[in-house]
């Protein structure tokens, strides 16, 4: 894998991982705190979007695990070298915790601490693994502490570059009309024939280019044809394969990681071999489509790797805050 290396401000990035889970926090009544120190430098070089993806993953496991709040996440300078800054940042809940015998497994894909945690709760534990594989990334680490009961904090640290560069001026912006983005190429997956209408009639309009896929078997043919995908924006429910087996297949692919049972089941092989030889080692952005915005069903985005997601019907607002969250401004 390969960093995506710009001086970013760092508060920003902590924020917009907050906004993204916002939904799934109020909707349980957990309060996030953010605690980022002064000592912390307010613009940093690194790769801002892998950063935000590890806090993403860490807080979507916090809310998931938790009854009460609040969830923190504390910010604060480890080591300051000449031209480097190692950032140690912790997201601490007061939810179910880990037990002792479990620690030492929890960053290992597919790991959940055991088979009634998986009941009620869901998910594949692959989101952990990703996390761990992040940090290593940049030259970092992660680590977890918890007491049954009593709460989980997980800790990690990365590697920035410290940057001479300035923080940019805050525009005032009258409306998101005039936010501009760098036109990006986006791989489209959806089977609704009106849906993809309406969305390539949009994202057409800001001078995105864009290809469309009618669902998730199609899509990966796609992407072995050109990958070179700015974002996949799918929605989750389609025929053949859908959203979730989808991004867990090309998660799986990135990481070089073997497929589970239910995923590998419903391809060829052979398709399985050329996906990872094609895919393996770049972070694709994907951002999920999903109707059902109130019923767990943004949990079982994050579960299955996706970065972010919309909830259906998607108007032109909405899919601008969510891409101005991912995409290069102009």
């Amino acid at each position: 894998m390969e960093l995506d290396e710009h001086p970013f401000v760092l508060a920003e990035a902590v924020e917009a991982a907050v906004r993204t889970v916002s939904v799934l926090s109020q909707e349980k009544g957990l309060d996030i705190f953010v605690d980022i120190a002064p000592s912390v430098p307010a613009m940093v070089d690194g790769d801002s979007l892998r950063f935000r993806q590890i806090i993403l993953n860490l807080l979507s496991n916090a809310i998931k695990f938790s009854e009460k709040g609040p969830i923190r996440i504390t910010v604060v300078p480890d080591k300051i070298g000449p031209e480097t800054i190692a950032v140690r940042v912790a997201v601490i809940d007061r939810g179910i915790g880990v037990k002792a015998d479990k620690i030492s497994s929890i960053f290992s894909a597919f790991s959940q601490e055991d088979s009634s945690v998986s009941r009620k709760f869901g998910g594949t534990g692959l989101g952990l693994a990703i996390c761990r594989q992040l940090c290593e990334l940049m030259d970092g680490t992660i680590s977890v502490q918890s007491e049954q009961g009593k709460g989980t904090t997980f800790t990690f640290v990365v590697i920035f570059g410290l940057t001479s560069q300035e923080l940019p001026q805050k525009k005032v912006v009258a409306s998101l009309e005039e936010i501009k983005l760098q036109p990006v190429r986006i791989l489209l997956v959806e089977d609704n024939p009106a849906n993809r209408f309406l969305l390539r009639v949009v994202l057409e309009k800001d001078q995105h280019q864009v290809i469309e896929a009618i669902d998730g078997v199609e899509a990966l043919h796609v992407l072995l044809d050109d990958d070179r995908f700015d974002l996949i924006l799918s929605d989750v429910q389609m025929p053949r394969l859908d959203g979730y087996s989808l991004t867990r297949l090309i998660r799986f692919c990135e990481q070089g990681e073997e497929l589970d049972d239910n995923t590998s089941d419903k391809l060829e092989a052979s398709l399985i071999d050329r996906l990872r030889r094609r895919l393996h080692g770049r972070h694709r952005l994907i951002i999920a489509m999903t109707a059902n915005a109130m019923s767990g069903d943004q949990e079982k985005c994050f579960d299955a790797g996706m970065d972010d997601y919309l909830t259906k019907p998607i108007d032109k607002k909405q899919l601008a805050c969510t891409l101005r969250r991912w995409l290069p401004a102009a």
